[in-house]
């Protein structure tokens, strides 16, 4: 097998590893956000992202599922400026 063949493989498999801990980690800022009973951890989370974006904080574990799909598809994730500009316009 080639340098370069296995090198895109291993490049793929860390994209996929990446996309689903990006995944996990959305889930759990929902639950954490919408949830009071998600522990420790889960009312550091959704305080942070309290304090950091106020009520965009809905927004973020959406962005974040969108990007690990992304990532797992191996796909450029690509933003307008269209959509930047509405992203900033809720922080």
């Amino acid at each position: 097998m080639s340098k370069q063949k296995n090198d895109t493989r291993i490049e793929k498999r860390k994209n996929e590893i990446l996309g689903l801990f990006l995944i996990t980690f959305a889930a759990i800022s929902y639950f954490a956000i919408f949830s009071r009973s998600a522990g420790l951890l889960g009312n550091y989370i959704s305080s942070a992202y309290y304090f950091m974006v106020g009520s965009g904080s809905y927004i973020l574990p959406l962005l974040f599922v969108y990007w690990g799909i992304q990532l797992i598809r191996s796909k450029k994730i690509k933003f307008s400026g269209r959509f930047l500009g509405l992203l900033i316009s809720f922080i």
